[in-house]
Order: structure tokens, then sequence, then C-alpha cells
């Protein structure tokens, strides 16, 4: 299993050397290399996870004007927005028509989704 890379491997490290084992002695484990890769995806999905947490939590409302203001700093089409956004561009007219709450969730993508476009030339 080794060979195969399964395996990690280990060392031993005596702190007494007059004895054979002791209780004192350390094992160090070097895990595999796909172990650490793995460890690192879910690491980053972790941060991934709170981060969207953190930005979805402490958004205060956005508002309908505002909604509409960054919509239109964007210039995209109600079905490119939508597909931004991850909704359906029906969603999109019925939020830019007042005919439903914008969540939190709507608006931090928004907000992020400015944030990050290249600023338009005019």
């Amino acid at each position: 299993m080794k060979d195969r890379d399964y395996l990690g491997d280990f060392k031993l490290r005596k702190l007494r050397s007059h004895e054979r084992f002791s209780l004192d002695d350390r094992i160090d484990f070097y895990p595999p290399a796909w172990l650490n890769e793995e460890f690192d995806r879910i690491r980053n999905k972790q941060e991934q996870i709170i981060q969207s947490y953190i930005v979805e939590s402490l958004q205060v409302p956005m508002e309908l004007a505002e909604f509409r203001e960054y919509v239109g700093k964007l210039g995209l089409s109600n079905r490119e927005l939508a597909k931004q956004l991850g909704i359906s561009h029906t969603m999109v007219n019925m939020l830019l028509a007042g005919k439903r709450k914008i969540t939190f969730a709507v608006g931090s993508r928004l907000r992020l989704l400015l944030a990050n476009a290249a600023p338009v030339e005019n």
C-alpha cells in the first residue's frame, strides 16, 4: 500500500537513547501527497463557506433604489444579470418592479458583482 502512495511515511524519534522504546518517544507521521491536497481542498471550502456566511449575514438589506442603481451601473441585460446572480430573469424583472423582496443573498451577490466588475467606459 505504501508503494502505491496510499500511506504516508513515519519516523520514530527516540528521546531516550538507553531504552529500546519509551513512552517519551515520538512518532512523526508524514501523510501522502494526496491527503495533504485533500486537506487543502477542505480548508479552502471551509474558508469559502465562512466568507459567504459573513458577507450574507453582515450585510444590511438592499433597498429597491439601491438595487436599481447597481443594476444600472453594471450595464448588463436582465438575462445576463440573472445568470450572474443565480436567479431567473423573471425574478430580476420582479425585483426591479418591486414585486419581490430583495433577499440578503441576492443583495450580497449583487454588491460583490459590482465590487468585482471592471469599470464601464463611457
